[in-house]
């Protein structure tokens, strides 16, 4: 079976947003890493310099291999489970973890997020009130 297509339902936003991550995360438990490359901790390896030994080559080339093959897995999981409209939210991103981190921002939102949107909400609703008296 292969992981991409397992069929979770598209993200919508933040009206699917919960139980999509959990199906997203449940398939990430499925591969062994995955969960590393999605919150940033599996890294490429950084580059060599150039007076870098033959054994030191190798073992970059070895890591970054295993590095793209890991993120190659994970990084269609995420984008081919998405509407277009969320797709194009998160196409500027090239690391599976930004397109994550981007998603968390958009859908969680971090305590300032929801501060701004309860203030929003409650200029919003005063507006409304206020206008329903005159």
């Amino acid at each position: 079976m292969e992981l991409a297509k397992v069929n979770i339902g598209l993200l919508q936003g933040k009206e699917n947003w919960s139980t999509w991550k959990f199906k997203v995360q449940a398939i990430f438990r499925g591969i062994a890493g995955a969960e590393r490359v999605v919150n940033g901790t599996a890294k490429a390896p950084e580059e060599l310099p150039p007076t870098a030994t033959a054994a030191e080559k190798a073992k970059y080339e070895k890591d970054l291999e295993s590095f793209n093959a890991l993120h190659s897995m994970v990084f269609p999981i995420l984008t081919t489970n998405m509407t277009e409209e969320t797709l194009k939210k998160v196409m500027r991103f090239s690391l599976a973890h930004e397109i994550w981190n981007e998603l968390q921002r958009l859908y969680e939102g971090t305590s300032e997020d929801r501060a701004y949107d309860l203030c929003i909400q409650f200029s919003q609703e005063y507006l409304e009130l206020s206008q329903g008296r005159n």
